[in-house]
């Protein structure tokens, strides 16, 4: 779990939603990615490896302006 305010900065807004996916997909060499955005939960489903999963987190955590290791403790990856 984490803090609200920490979630509602990864929040993307339903106008952005294309552009963010297609430059998380094309940074992390996916084919495939899905976006699941509310006020205070951001979902990320696509299909790779681990490695394709580093780096989604690396892109989000980029596109966001967070440090890449405050993502890796705040989120849940499977």
């Amino acid at each position: 779990t984490t803090t609200v305010a920490f979630r509602e900065r990864l929040t993307v807004p339903q106008d952005r939603q294309v552009d963010v996916l297609q430059r998380l997909a094309q940074r992390a060499s996916l084919s495939e990615l899905v976006i699941l955005s509310t006020c205070n939960r951001v979902e990320l489903y696509g299909v790779g490896t681990p490695e394709h999963a580093a780096a989604v987190l690396g892109a989000l955590a980029q596109e966001h302006n967070i440090a890449s290791d405050a993502l890796r403790k705040n989120c849940f990856l499977r």
